[in-house]
């Protein structure tokens, strides 16, 4: 069973690229935005990340995603579906109206087609099962 989907495929680049942060005296940063209404799974997602990144950023809700991104800008966002006050499609295709350049992977529960097909309608990178998180590495890898 394929649980992931890459909606366009780049070569192989350096794992993780991030932009130079002036701020930071030229070091190199990758800044991630988790987006889930599951603590737990936030939770997990940050030790996938964390490895790679020196900043990563949280919230459970949709909107709350579209506040955060506008004044972090970060690399990735990892966007879960189903969340209460706006869904992560709605809020994916809002960042993408923000910033057409966003990397967003959806990360969800939900696998079936209809889901994927949202996602990649209004512009997200890739999608991956909850069940298959170790997949994010190779989408945000191959997406940069």
């Amino acid at each position: 069973m394929v649980s992931s989907h890459l909606f366009f495929s780049n070569p192989y680049p350096p794992r993780f690229p991030a932009k130079v942060n002036a701020s930071d005296n030229g070091s190199t940063r990758v800044k991630f935005l988790i987006v889930d209404d599951n603590k737990s799974i936030r939770e997990t997602l940050i030790r996938i990340v964390r490895k790679e990144s020196d900043e990563v950023i949280e919230c459970g809700d949709g909107s709350e995603a579209l506040e955060l991104y506008r004044l972090h800008r970060p690399d990735w966002v990892l966007m879960d579906i189903h969340m209460k006050e706006m869904s992560g499609i709605e809020a994916t295709s809002q960042i993408i109206a923000i910033d057409p350049e966003a990397r967003v992977v959806m990360v969800t529960g939900y696998g079936d087609k209809f889901f994927r097909r949202a996602a990649e309608k209004v512009g997200a990178k890739g999608f991956v099962t909850k069940e298959n998180l170790s997949e994010i590495d190779s989408i945000v890898r191959r997406e940069s």
